[in-house]
């Protein structure tokens, strides 16, 4: 059964791939209209939309499957639909469904989106053994918890992804680092790294982001 985190990631998806979906729309929706009102057949009777799809779905593959017509507006059309197709379908769809069905994985796209879904959530700098101890106590407290850590080989990060426990492999004094976490939003940030010149600058750039944040 769908769960309401589930439901909340499929928004933040949709959310961050709206100009995607918009371009798709135009694909399969507008250039088949466009076709459908520019196509004239030589008895002077006009195509279907089925007919108009099927020539802007197989212009993605280069093989459009309506005859050549000599008008240049419709010429036009026929040239845009692959390129713009190629970028929509195999940057934007592929990489939305590969977030939506690949949802165990880590990598750093993945937590940028599931992390837009949490708010009042606790980032935790450090999966050693005090972040994890902090973490684990968190989620006994029934509170959402981030938790980043610079190598993927720290002490806890297994288990803590064990524990459905979003953990993103980044140096935490990079500028995207502490946004990919959604620290805007976030009630509290634990540092709890081995550097404590690290800690020190992450809190102060936590409160940078979010004034209002607590820095443990």
């Amino acid at each position: 059964m769908p769960s309401v985190a589930d439901a909340r990631y499929l928004v933040a998806l949709l959310k961050q791939f709206r100009v995607t979906f918009l371009f798709a729309a135009g694909l399969f929706v507008g250039a088949p209209l466009l076709v459908l009102w520019l196509y004239p057949m030589g008895s002077g009777s006009r195509i279907g939309f089925g007919q108009a799809f099927h020539h802007c779905y197989f212009l993605l593959f280069g093989e459009p499957s309506l005859p050549y017509v000599d008008f240049l507006p419709l010429e036009v059309l026929n040239l845009l639909i692959p390129p713009i197709g190629i970028v929509t379908v195999a940057d934007g769809l592929v990489r939305f469904a590969y977030l939506f069905f690949a949802k165990h994985r880590s990598d750093k796209e993945w937590i940028s989106v599931i992390s837009e879904t949490f708010s009042g959530h606790i980032v935790v700098c450090g999966a050693g053994r005090v972040g994890f101890r902090v973490a684990s106590q968190l989620l006994d407290m029934g509170l959402q918890v981030v938790v980043c850590d610079k190598t993927e080989e720290a002490a806890f990060v297994r288990v803590l992804r064990d524990q459905k426990v979003p953990v993103l492999i980044d140096d935490t004094r990079s500028p995207q680092c502490l946004p990919r976490m959604n620290v805007e939003k976030a009630s509290a940030i634990v540092c709890a790294t081995d550097d404590d010149l690290a800690n020190m600058n992450v809190g102060l750039d936590a409160r940078r982001l979010n004034p209002s944040i607590r820095v443990v």
